[in-house]
């Protein structure tokens, strides 16, 4: 058996205080100046830290208290209440909710599993991928339980073109024919997100992260200049539409190049193949009509692994309207992963999959739609502080400092959340009884799917089928 991949983690507090969720109120006046005051047997030692942090000018206790409320009910003047904090209400959208930007942050700084001790309470179902769920079955198996079990289970992914078939030489041996990949010990590769503050000191981030953990990051060719270093080992070089033209001789030294997709990419696809018969190309395609039938002339051409990405929302990107009325990711990888079932071309290709990813379970679920592996974007942007702040690049400065991020405390983040969710995806695979995450790939039977369950359900009684109301 291979050595154990293990991904270290290590505590990296946050550089600037993130709201909480509720804002401490106490007062003076009416006080009995109790002996031993509610505030100073606070067993989390809020008060005994709290202070007013220089950036924000934020009061401290607002972000350390854990909201067990034993200050707010002993208090015999009742003095101390909790109110809704405005600051933290206002953090990401309605997708990238303070919820779930909170969780990424206590990721990114303990390199931990959130758990928050009093179960699910939430809605039955939700849009995306909260109508979605994984088969936990094998959760009872004492031997296969995650990050505690004692059989070992694997999350490394091939990227690339696998081989159709194994030719045993004459004299004895085999040669792989017609194969072009690279094995990843994740299943994430480290993208940049669209219309975000981009500097040179992230990325180098990114790309040292990628290289501690020895998988991919993806870094557009115009930063390849301002890294001062990085390992091209570990690196998928990004082409926007106005490079396809450069020698592609320039890059050699990389072993995934991708391009957008644009007029004749299927061109540049074969130039750069005919250049660099080893390198693995990717093209970048937008999920929306007309893409099932780009794949399998870009197959042809030469294509490697197909990049499809959604919004920040994992909705069809350039549409207007609710989010409600657009097409979401796990439908749309559903319907590709199948198109190229019947062409028999899927396991020619890899498929990666970015936008809307917030969460681990994220990741599994887009596995089990038909993705190989997944780029994330936003989600390390959040474990680097970042508010989401819809007007990012209108603003004059940006209020964690994106651009001026210390180097080893970027990585060291990075590695965090990339630790917990990889743990979180070791706890789904072992629940599921697998041993390696390359056979949850298009395993749809281990998953429901609230809108398939809804139309076997009423459709038998009303009539109903899907798109339809059931008034």
């Amino acid at each position: 058996m291979p050595k154990k991949y293990h991904l270290e983690t290590s505590p990296t507090p946050a550089r600037h205080l993130a709201p909480g969720p509720s804002s401490i109120l106490d007062w003076e006046e009416g006080c009995r100046k109790c002996h031993r005051c509610v505030r100073w047997q606070c067993p989390y030692g809020v008060y005994l830290h709290r202070d007013v942090d220089p950036f924000s000018l934020a009061d401290t206790a607002d972000s350390l208290c854990k909201h067990c409320f034993q200050c707010v009910q002993s208090c015999p003047m009742r003095l101390v209440s909790q109110a809704v904090n405005p600051e933290y209400t206002r953090l990401g959208d309605d997708y990238w909710t303070p919820d779930v930007l909170s969780r990424i942050y206590y990721q990114a700084e303990t390199g931990l599993i959130p758990v928050s001790g009093a179960g699910y309470g939430g809605p039955f179902t939700g849009p995306g991928f909260d109508a979605m769920w994984t088969d936990m079955s094998e959760i009872v198996r004492p031997t296969r339980d995650g990050i505690h079990g004692r059989e070992y289970i694997s999350t490394a992914v091939d990227l690339g073109r696998k081989p159709e078939f194994v030719r045993i030489e004459p004299g004895g041996g085999w040669s792989e024919t017609d194969a072009c990949f690279v094995e990843s010990p994740l299943p994430f590769i480290l993208g940049l997100p669209q219309g975000r503050r981009l500097s040179p000191p992230v990325v180098s981030a990114l790309a040292g992260a990628a290289e501690e953990m020895r998988a991919f990051c993806l870094i557009p060719y115009k930063y390849l200049n301002d890294l001062p270093k990085f390992s091209a080992d570990f690196t998928a070089l990004h082409l926007n539409r106005e490079q396809l033209d450069l020698d592609p001789a320039d890059f050699r030294r990389f072993p995934l190049v991708q391009a957008d997709e644009a007029d004749g990419v299927e061109a540049w696809v074969k130039r750069l193949k005919n250049s660099n018969p080893g390198q693995i190309v990717m093209v970048r395609l937008p999920f929306g009509p007309g893409v099932q039938e780009r794949l399998e002339p870009l197959i042809q051409a030469g294509a490697d692994i197909f990049h499809l990405w959604a919004d920040a929302h994992g909705r069809q990107p350039g549409l207007d309207g609710p989010d409600e009325a657009k097409p979401f990711l796990k439908e749309m990888l559903r319907e590709i992963h199948m198109t190229l079932v019947d062409l028999g071309l899927r396991d020619r290709v890899t498929l990666l999959v970015s936008g809307g990813l917030a969460l681990a379970e994220h990741t599994a679920k887009a596995i089990v739609c038909g993705a190989d592996a997944v780029v994330l974007d936003l989600a390390l942007w959040a474990a680097l502080e970042c508010r989401l702040c819809p007007d990012c690049l209108d603003r004059r400065v940006c209020p964690v400092e994106l651009e001026t991020v210390p180097l080893d405390w970027a990585v060291r983040r990075l590695k965090n959340l990339m630790g917990a969710w990889r743990n979180q995806l070791l706890e789904v695979l072992g629940a599921m009884g697998l041993r390696e995450i390359r056979r949850l790939r298009g395993e749809v039977g281990r998953a429901m799917f609230f809108e398939q369950l809804e139309e076997e359900s009423f459709a038998p009684i009303f009539g109903w089928r899907k798109g339809q109301s059931l008034k």
